[in-house]
């Protein structure tokens, strides 16, 4: 496990065994939402998801948003930020597929007691492999930019011939271009984040 190591000593009740040995994907916030650390667990996943540079890419101190990305963001610093000010837990179930599986999720945002800032864990409750059809990525998928728009939910990605089509590419799972952004589509919204504000 992976702690800094005065944010382990502002959080000395929480019981640091458990949270190493835990299979659930965890990592820690501090009051200014800034990364504190992580379990093995957070590295298995992020490893076997194709991040595995993510500990130099968002490092010991790094602002959370910067690892959350598209509409996504906004809408998790507000409800971290949230926990902080309320003292209630945020629970939420979302999708984050890999090229070969269906995968749910249930993350839970917990505030560590004094204020010292939040657990945040993420446990798999269902994986199956994935149904229907997959495409291989093709030039609609790109927009007049480039840019290929992959839902940052679900990960499909948006055929830009149509508004609401979106498309399994495992390709873009397996090895993500250079040039990918992030939307949210229209399924994920009404399903998943039927709370999220348009963005300003």
């Amino acid at each position: 496990m992976t702690i800094d190591d005065a944010f382990r000593r502002a959080a000395a009740h929480l019981d640091w065994t458990a949270l190493a040995k835990s299979g659930d994907s965890t990592y820690f916030l501090d009051p200014a939402l800034r990364l504190m650390g992580w379990n093995e667990a957070y590295l298995a996943f992020a490893l076997a998801n194709g991040a595995d540079d993510l500990p130099e890419r968002f490092p010991l101190g790094s602002d959370v948003a910067a690892a959350i990305t598209g509409p996504l963001r906004r809408y998790y610093r507000r409800g971290f930020a949230g926990i902080l000010a309320h003292g209630r837990p945020l629970h939420r179930q979302y999708e984050c597929s890999s090229a070969s599986e269906l995968r749910l999720l249930h993350m839970s945002a917990y505030p560590i007691r004094g204020g010292a800032g939040l657990v945040v864990a993420h446990h798999v409750i269902h994986r199956a492999p994935h149904a229907g059809p997959s495409r291989s990525l093709r030039q609609h998928h790109a927009d007049g930019h480039g840019f290929v728009v992959q839902c940052a939910n679900c990960r499909k990605i948006r055929d830009h011939r149509s508004d609401n089509k979106w498309d399994r590419v495992p390709d873009v799972l397996a090895g993500p271009p250079r040039n990918v952004s992030h939307g949210l589509c229209p399924i994920c919204l009404d399903h998943y984040y039927p709370d999220l504000e348009p963005e300003s």
